[in-house]
Protein backbone atom coordinates (compact mmCIF):
# COMPACT_ATOMS: atom_id res chain seq x y z
CA UNK A 1 0.00 0.00 0.00
CA UNK A 2 1.32 3.34 -0.65
CA UNK A 3 2.28 6.07 2.20
CA UNK A 4 -0.23 8.16 0.80
CA UNK A 5 -3.18 5.77 1.21
CA UNK A 6 -1.65 4.84 4.50
CA UNK A 7 -1.64 8.80 5.65
CA UNK A 8 -5.51 9.00 4.80
CA UNK A 9 -6.25 6.28 7.14
CA UNK A 10 -4.38 7.18 9.68
CA UNK A 11 -5.90 11.34 9.15
CA UNK A 12 -9.75 10.12 8.94
CA UNK A 13 -9.47 8.30 12.09
CA UNK A 14 -7.90 10.97 14.38
CA UNK A 15 -10.60 13.71 12.83
CA UNK A 16 -13.43 11.41 13.28
CA UNK A 17 -12.85 10.09 17.15
CA UNK A 18 -11.12 13.50 18.28
CA UNK A 19 -12.01 14.08 22.33
CA UNK A 20 -11.90 10.54 23.06
CA UNK A 21 -9.06 11.35 25.51
CA UNK A 22 -8.52 10.07 28.69
CA UNK A 23 -8.24 12.01 31.60
CA UNK A 24 -4.64 12.11 33.25
CA UNK A 25 -4.94 9.89 36.56
CA UNK A 26 -3.14 10.76 39.58
CA UNK A 27 -1.27 7.80 39.63
CA UNK A 28 2.92 9.07 39.71
CA UNK A 29 3.47 6.84 36.83
CA UNK A 30 1.35 7.67 34.49
CA UNK A 31 1.55 11.67 34.94
CA UNK A 32 5.18 10.61 34.00
CA UNK A 33 4.06 9.68 30.59
CA UNK A 34 1.30 12.25 29.92
CA UNK A 35 1.91 12.98 26.52
CA UNK A 36 1.31 9.26 25.49
CA UNK A 37 -2.02 9.20 27.17
CA UNK A 38 -3.78 11.80 24.19
CA UNK A 39 -4.93 10.54 21.23
CA UNK A 40 -6.12 6.50 20.11
CA UNK A 41 -4.39 3.42 18.66
CA UNK A 42 -5.23 2.00 15.31
CA UNK A 43 -4.65 -1.81 15.81
CA UNK A 44 -4.56 -4.37 13.46
CA UNK A 45 -4.84 -8.33 14.17
CA UNK A 46 -3.12 -10.42 11.27
CA UNK A 47 -3.18 -14.15 10.45
CA UNK A 48 -0.31 -14.79 8.49
CA UNK A 49 0.47 -18.39 6.69
CA UNK A 50 2.99 -20.93 8.91
CA UNK A 51 6.05 -20.34 8.05
CA UNK A 52 6.30 -17.09 6.48
CA UNK A 53 6.07 -14.83 9.36
CA UNK A 54 10.22 -13.58 9.09
CA UNK A 55 8.37 -12.66 5.29
CA UNK A 56 5.22 -10.63 7.15
CA UNK A 57 8.26 -9.01 9.48
CA UNK A 58 10.40 -7.74 6.91
CA UNK A 59 7.34 -6.63 4.90
CA UNK A 60 6.70 -4.22 7.95
CA UNK A 61 10.25 -3.36 8.30
CA UNK A 62 10.48 -2.18 4.49
CA UNK A 63 7.28 -0.97 3.62
CA UNK A 64 5.36 0.27 7.24
CA UNK A 65 7.98 1.23 9.07
CA UNK A 66 8.80 4.16 6.89
CA UNK A 67 5.40 4.97 6.35
CA UNK A 68 4.98 4.80 9.98
CA UNK A 69 8.49 7.25 10.21
CA UNK A 70 7.01 9.94 8.19
CA UNK A 71 3.92 10.26 10.10
CA UNK A 72 5.72 10.45 13.43
CA UNK A 73 7.84 13.44 11.98
CA UNK A 74 4.64 15.09 10.68
CA UNK A 75 2.91 14.38 14.50
CA UNK A 76 0.56 12.03 13.36
CA UNK A 77 1.53 9.27 15.63
CA UNK A 78 2.98 8.92 18.94
CA UNK A 79 4.51 5.74 18.39
CA UNK A 80 4.26 1.63 16.46
CA UNK A 81 4.98 -1.45 18.10
CA UNK A 82 4.45 -4.94 16.89
CA UNK A 83 3.90 -8.42 19.03
CA UNK A 84 3.92 -12.00 17.45
CA UNK A 85 1.78 -13.68 18.92
CA UNK A 86 0.47 -17.54 19.89
CA UNK A 87 -1.75 -19.19 21.78
CA UNK A 88 -1.31 -20.47 25.18
CA UNK A 89 -4.25 -22.61 25.46
CA UNK A 90 -4.06 -25.79 23.77
CA UNK A 91 -7.88 -26.51 23.42
CA UNK A 92 -8.22 -23.75 21.25
CA UNK A 93 -8.82 -24.67 17.72
CA UNK A 94 -8.56 -21.05 15.98
CA UNK A 95 -9.17 -20.68 12.37
CA UNK A 96 -7.97 -18.15 11.47
CA UNK A 97 -4.91 -17.68 14.03
CA UNK A 98 -4.11 -14.79 15.61
CA UNK A 99 -0.23 -13.67 14.89
CA UNK A 100 0.15 -10.40 14.82
CA UNK A 101 -0.99 -7.75 16.61
CA UNK A 102 -0.17 -4.04 15.26
CA UNK A 103 -0.82 -1.11 17.69
CA UNK A 104 -0.68 2.49 16.06
CA UNK A 105 -0.84 5.17 18.80
CA UNK A 106 -2.11 7.99 17.10
CA UNK A 107 -2.16 11.94 17.75
CA UNK A 108 -4.71 14.62 17.88
CA UNK A 109 -3.63 16.35 14.77
CA UNK A 110 -6.57 16.37 12.69
CA UNK A 111 -6.42 16.96 8.97
CA UNK A 112 -9.26 17.14 6.85
CA UNK A 113 -10.43 13.53 4.86
CA UNK A 114 -13.10 11.74 3.46
CA UNK A 115 -14.87 8.96 5.64
CA UNK A 116 -15.53 6.85 2.17
CA UNK A 117 -12.04 7.19 0.72
CA UNK A 118 -10.61 6.38 4.10
CA UNK A 119 -12.54 2.94 4.01
CA UNK A 120 -11.39 2.29 0.67
CA UNK A 121 -7.79 2.54 1.56
CA UNK A 122 -8.43 0.10 4.62
CA UNK A 123 -9.70 -2.38 2.44
CA UNK A 124 -6.68 -2.63 -0.08
CA UNK A 125 -4.47 -2.54 2.94
CA UNK A 126 -6.69 -5.87 3.97
CA UNK A 127 -6.29 -7.30 0.59
CA UNK A 128 -2.52 -6.67 -0.02
CA UNK A 129 -0.91 -9.89 -0.84
CA UNK A 130 -3.47 -12.02 1.16
CA UNK A 131 -2.18 -14.78 -0.33
CA UNK A 132 0.06 -15.08 2.60
CA UNK A 133 -1.21 -12.77 5.27
CA UNK A 134 -5.25 -11.44 6.22
CA UNK A 135 -6.01 -9.11 8.41
CA UNK A 136 -8.51 -10.37 10.23
CA UNK A 137 -9.72 -7.18 12.59
CA UNK A 138 -9.04 -3.51 12.39
CA UNK A 139 -10.31 -0.98 15.15
CA UNK A 140 -9.71 2.30 17.10
CA UNK A 141 -9.14 1.70 20.27
CA UNK A 142 -8.89 3.91 23.22
CA UNK A 143 -6.43 3.20 26.32
CA UNK A 144 -8.48 2.24 29.55
CA UNK A 145 -8.18 5.25 31.75
CA UNK A 146 -5.69 4.86 34.70
CA UNK A 147 -4.77 1.36 32.94
CA UNK A 148 -1.88 2.69 30.52
CA UNK A 149 1.99 1.91 31.66
CA UNK A 150 3.51 1.19 27.98
CA UNK A 151 6.69 -0.27 27.32
CA UNK A 152 8.06 3.03 26.96
CA UNK A 153 7.95 3.68 30.95
CA UNK A 154 9.62 0.72 31.80
CA UNK A 155 13.21 1.40 33.74
CA UNK A 156 14.33 -2.12 31.48
CA UNK A 157 13.39 -1.03 28.06
CA UNK A 158 16.99 -2.39 26.88
CA UNK A 159 15.39 -6.25 28.29
CA UNK A 160 12.19 -5.88 25.79
CA UNK A 161 13.06 -8.92 23.97
CA UNK A 162 13.65 -11.36 26.90
CA UNK A 163 10.33 -10.21 28.31
CA UNK A 164 7.22 -12.68 28.68
CA UNK A 165 4.32 -10.48 27.16
CA UNK A 166 0.45 -11.62 28.07
CA UNK A 167 -1.90 -10.66 25.66
CA UNK A 168 -5.52 -11.28 26.01
CA UNK A 169 -8.98 -10.51 23.99
CA UNK A 170 -11.58 -10.02 25.97
CA UNK A 171 -15.24 -9.73 25.15
CA UNK A 172 -17.41 -8.05 27.77
CA UNK A 173 -21.52 -8.24 27.36
CA UNK A 174 -22.35 -5.46 24.97
CA UNK A 175 -24.15 -3.42 27.58
CA UNK A 176 -24.24 -0.31 29.06
CA UNK A 177 -24.06 -1.15 32.74
CA UNK A 178 -21.51 -4.34 31.92
CA UNK A 179 -19.55 -2.29 30.14
CA UNK A 180 -19.35 0.19 32.71
CA UNK A 181 -18.69 -1.90 35.78
CA UNK A 182 -16.30 -3.25 33.75
CA UNK A 183 -14.67 -0.12 32.96
CA UNK A 184 -15.35 0.52 36.80
CA UNK A 185 -13.33 -2.58 37.81
CA UNK A 186 -10.23 -1.33 35.88
CA UNK A 187 -10.38 2.27 36.55
CA UNK A 188 -10.25 1.59 40.35
CA UNK A 189 -8.48 -1.78 41.03
CA UNK A 190 -7.01 -3.54 38.19
CA UNK A 191 -5.48 -0.59 36.22
CA UNK A 192 -3.89 0.93 39.14
CA UNK A 193 -2.83 -2.43 41.08
CA UNK A 194 -0.68 -2.84 37.88
CA UNK A 195 0.38 0.72 37.82
CA UNK A 196 1.89 0.17 41.05
CA UNK A 197 3.38 -3.35 40.22
CA UNK A 198 5.29 -1.47 37.20
CA UNK A 199 6.42 1.35 39.49
CA UNK A 200 7.91 -1.44 41.79
CA UNK A 201 9.16 -2.81 39.13
CA UNK A 202 7.60 -6.05 39.31
CA UNK A 203 6.04 -5.71 36.22
CA UNK A 204 7.51 -4.66 32.93
CA UNK A 205 4.44 -3.14 31.26
CA UNK A 206 1.00 -3.18 31.66
CA UNK A 207 -2.17 -1.73 28.64
CA UNK A 208 -5.48 -1.99 28.30
CA UNK A 209 -7.63 -1.10 25.50
CA UNK A 210 -11.25 -0.59 25.15
CA UNK A 211 -12.89 -0.75 21.49
CA UNK A 212 -13.98 2.61 20.13
CA UNK A 213 -15.08 1.60 16.82
CA UNK A 214 -14.06 -1.46 14.75
CA UNK A 215 -13.17 -0.65 11.06
CA UNK A 216 -13.65 -3.93 9.62
CA UNK A 217 -13.52 -7.65 10.76
CA UNK A 218 -13.66 -10.55 8.91
CA UNK A 219 -13.52 -13.51 11.09
CA UNK A 220 -17.35 -14.05 13.05
CA UNK A 221 -14.87 -14.96 16.01
CA UNK A 222 -12.88 -12.06 16.52
CA UNK A 223 -15.69 -10.20 18.82
CA UNK A 224 -13.83 -8.78 21.47
CA UNK A 225 -14.28 -5.40 22.79
CA UNK A 226 -11.23 -5.16 25.42
CA UNK A 227 -7.17 -6.24 24.86
CA UNK A 228 -4.92 -6.24 27.72
CA UNK A 229 -0.74 -6.57 27.21
CA UNK A 230 1.01 -7.26 30.12
CA UNK A 231 4.91 -7.78 30.44
CA UNK A 232 6.49 -10.07 32.97
CA UNK A 233 9.67 -10.72 33.76
CA UNK A 234 11.20 -13.68 33.12
CA UNK A 235 12.69 -13.80 36.60
CA UNK A 236 9.25 -13.23 38.27
CA UNK A 237 6.87 -15.78 36.50
CA UNK A 238 6.83 -18.00 39.80
CA UNK A 239 5.94 -15.54 41.70
CA UNK A 240 2.60 -16.62 43.20
CA UNK A 241 0.66 -13.81 41.90
CA UNK A 242 -2.69 -14.07 42.60
CA UNK A 243 -1.28 -13.77 46.78
CA UNK A 244 0.37 -10.91 45.24
CA UNK A 245 -3.05 -8.70 44.13
CA UNK A 246 -4.53 -9.74 46.66
CA UNK A 247 -1.84 -8.29 49.62
CA UNK A 248 -1.61 -5.36 47.18
CA UNK A 249 -5.69 -4.73 46.82
CA UNK A 250 -6.07 -5.09 50.34
CA UNK A 251 -3.28 -2.66 51.27
CA UNK A 252 -3.96 -0.40 48.79
CA UNK A 253 -7.72 -0.32 48.06
CA UNK A 254 -9.09 -1.91 50.94
CA UNK A 255 -10.75 -4.59 49.25
CA UNK A 256 -10.81 -8.20 49.04
CA UNK A 257 -9.73 -9.60 45.26
CA UNK A 258 -12.32 -12.88 45.70
CA UNK A 259 -14.92 -9.81 45.83
CA UNK A 260 -13.69 -8.16 42.46
CA UNK A 261 -12.64 -11.44 40.08
CA UNK A 262 -16.80 -12.60 40.88
CA UNK A 263 -18.32 -9.85 39.71
CA UNK A 264 -16.46 -10.88 36.17
CA UNK A 265 -17.81 -14.03 35.39
CA UNK A 266 -21.14 -12.42 34.72
CA UNK A 267 -20.36 -9.30 32.35
CA UNK A 268 -17.45 -10.84 30.59
CA UNK A 269 -16.16 -14.32 28.35
CA UNK A 270 -13.12 -15.83 29.93
CA UNK A 271 -10.29 -15.04 27.22
CA UNK A 272 -8.34 -16.86 25.87
CA UNK A 273 -4.04 -16.37 26.32
CA UNK A 274 -1.33 -15.61 24.10
CA UNK A 275 1.90 -15.01 24.62
CA UNK A 276 3.51 -12.16 22.69
CA UNK A 277 6.86 -11.41 21.70
CA UNK A 278 7.95 -7.83 21.39
CA UNK A 279 9.73 -7.06 17.87
CA UNK A 280 11.97 -4.66 18.87
CA UNK A 281 13.12 -3.55 15.31
CA UNK A 282 9.78 -2.11 14.52
CA UNK A 283 9.30 -0.35 17.60
CA UNK A 284 9.09 3.27 16.73
CA UNK A 285 8.63 5.54 19.51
Amino acid sequence: MKLAGFTIIVSFMILSLMGCQNKTSDNKLLKSTDKHNNGLFLIHIVSVQPGDEDKFIDHLDSVYFPAWSELKDRGQLYEASVFQTKTLDSLQDEAPSKDFLILIHLTSDPLTVNLFEAETELRKFQLYDKSYFSVIRSEIMAPTKDSYFPVTTSQDYERVEEIDFLVEFIDVNDSPEDLELYRSLMNSYFGPANGILVEKNLLFSFTAFETDKVISITDDEASWNQIHISGDYPEYLDLNWDSLYSDLLHKEFSVDLDSIWDLLPDIRESPPYYSGQFIKKLHLH
